[in-house]
């Protein structure tokens, strides 16, 4: 029987996954995961010390790959180290023979020993299969919402487009209420709290990290934020185009952030709110700031608007704005380490998270 060898990589291995990739993928693809593996395994302030990527030799030939992005997270009143699983490949001519079960095996007995935490997100149906079959739990209630402009893009798939008259139709008048409705809620919303005071930034300073530390403890999950994490994800040069915004209270202190990116597929425009955080016991500063957040929104005129929100409280407010339910991503997150996590019950419930499309290495692949 043929060994495989599992290992951390090194430098000289980039030129192996580079050979990989172009196996898979047109030119352009490439050039663009080159970009996001750069900046995944070199970007990262939480990997001075981690190495980002694990891979499988047979031969002493690279064959799979998986990624392990160096995190920090805030669990139940504790910081912790961890990893986000992402970016597996197992080559085209190895597949067929469980290597992806026996990777992922093999990098988990080495997180066991160390006991870190770790996670894997925005899997497809094969990879989270992989990963049940290998111990870890789904996470329930990761559902995303919508605030929708133009119905078309969501229901023309759904018509019979022998009728285009009548579909046209169909759309105005849905598209006349959804404007009649968002109206309401606008006149609704416009006597928030002003004592706040919201300003777009290029790029977030020290406050954020007076901020997070300050509200983490209302979560029992939420992925560690800070001014360097978040510029790195949002503020660098080969990833542009998030806007960001801040709310700022009376005391010019920081009371909430959102972070949001308008871009065009198959002709439709789709504003996804990737980053946001308030604190959940007093809604105020989250309702002024999505007010603001949205009007910056809608000079992009989206199709619609998308957010994931996991927490109950902070929910409240989206659906205030208009926000409904989209469904749940059934192949969104799974944890590992149950039995190292008090409460892991209401965990795997996903109850109390504070969970984004910014957590993971989604953002950077869009």
């Amino acid at each position: 029987m043929m060994q495989y060898t599992v290992r951390r990589i090194k430098k000289e291995d980039v030129k192996f996954l580079k050979k990989l990739w172009n196996e898979h993928y047109e030119k352009k693809i490439v050039n663009h995961r080159n970009k996001v593996f750069k900046t995944l395994l070199n970007d990262n302030p939480l990997s001075v010390n981690k190495d980002g990527y694990a891979v499988m030799e047979k031969k002493e030939r690279i064959i799979a790959f998986c990624g392990l992005m160096p995190y920090k997270f805030h669990f139940f009143g504790n910081d912790i180290d961890g990893y986000i699983y992402h970016d597996s490949m197992v080559d085209y001519a190895e597949r067929g023979k469980g290597l992806g079960t026996t990777l992922i095996n093999e990098i988990n007995e080495v997180l066991n020993q160390s006991k870190q935490f770790s996670m894997a997100v925005w899997m497809n149906a094969p990879n989270s299969r992989v990963f049940e079959k290998c111990g870890w739990k789904e996470v329930k209630n990761l559902s995303s919402y919508v605030k929708i402009y133009n119905i078309e893009p969501i229901i023309r798939n759904k018509l019979d487009t022998k009728i285009e008259s009548l579909n046209n139709i169909i759309f105005k008048s849905i598209n006349m209420m959804l404007s009649v409705i968002d109206n309401f809620l606008k006149i609704l919303n416009l006597f928030s709290d002003n004592k706040f005071k919201v300003i777009s930034i290029d790029k977030f300073d020290g406050r954020i990290d007076k901020f997070y530390q300050k509200v983490k403890k209302e979560f029992c999950f939420s992925s560690y934020q800070s001014k360097d994490i978040l510029n790195w994800k949002y503020s660098q040069g080969d990833f542009p185009g998030f806007q960001k915004m801040i709310c700022l209270n009376a005391n010019s202190e920081m009371a909430g952030y959102v972070v949001f990116k308008t871009k065009e597929i198959a002709n439709t425009r789709i504003t996804t709110i990737f980053d946001f955080l308030c604190s959940v016991k007093n809604s105020s500063a989250m309702i002024y700031l999505l007010k603001k957040a949205i009007i910056e929104i809608e000079k992009d005129k989206p199709d619609f608007i998308e957010v994931m929100c996991s927490n109950k409280s902070l929910l409240k407010v989206f659906k205030r704005f208009g926000f409904i339910k989209r469904g749940e991503n059934k192949f969104a997150l799974k944890y590992l380490h149950e039995d190292s996590v008090i409460s892991s019950n209401l965990l795997s419930k996903g109850q109390n998270w504070h969970f984004t499309f910014g957590d993971g290495d989604l953002l950077f692949w869009n």
